[in-house]
């Protein structure tokens, strides 16, 4: 499969290329907003990891669902994972504007959830996906990891068990 990382150089992008590419993946770091649109358009990709300002350390500056739409145009079954700095961006406006995203992930990303998402989407295509409203990291519906699920059930749980106490309290 390829793989495009739009993402600034570092020691993480260095390894999660090297890991996919470990995987047997054909995989391409490019840094650069105007260069990743390119590729996308001549080349595009089965995978885009993309921060969403890929050029900078922060918010602002050139974008990189610009690189995501293209590349979803050139490829309709694209999937994107999209790392962000600011939770403000991991909400459903992003996935409904964006019918290739998958995930998004906080920036800088863990290296094994990252590969582990990647290796999911890969293997098991498109799937009906939601932000989750109790964690930005992970997709509502996907529960990608044993550690997601088992998150999630700890949650499901610890809401049972206030319900019940507040019950309780409001019996007697």
């Amino acid at each position: 499969m390829k793989i495009m990382i739009l993402e600034r150089p570092g020691d993480e992008v260095a390894e999660i290329s090297d890991r996919l590419s470990g995987l047997g993946h054909d995989v391409r770091h490019i840094p650069a907003v105007g260069r990743a649109m390119n590729l996308a358009r001549v080349d595009p990709p089965d995978l885009l990891i993309s921060a969403l300002f890929p050029e900078s350390e922060g918010v602002g500056g050139e974008s990189g669902l610009s690189v995501a739409m293209a590349a979803q145009f050139h490829n309709p079954s694209l999937v994107t994972i999209l790392l962000s700095d600011s939770l403000i961006f991991s909400q459903g406006e992003l996935f409904s504007m964006l019918g290739s995203l998958r995930c998004v992930m906080r920036r800088p990303a863990k290296v094994d959830d990252l590969i582990e998402i990647s290796e999911h989407f890969l293997g098991h295509g498109p799937v009906n996906c939601a932000p989750s409203a109790n964690g930005p990291d992970i997709c509502g519906h996907c529960l990608l990891t044993d550690i997601c699920t088992r998150a999630a059930r700890a949650r499901a749980a610890a809401g049972e068990g206030r319900e019940a106490s507040r019950r309780e309290s409001n019996a007697a």
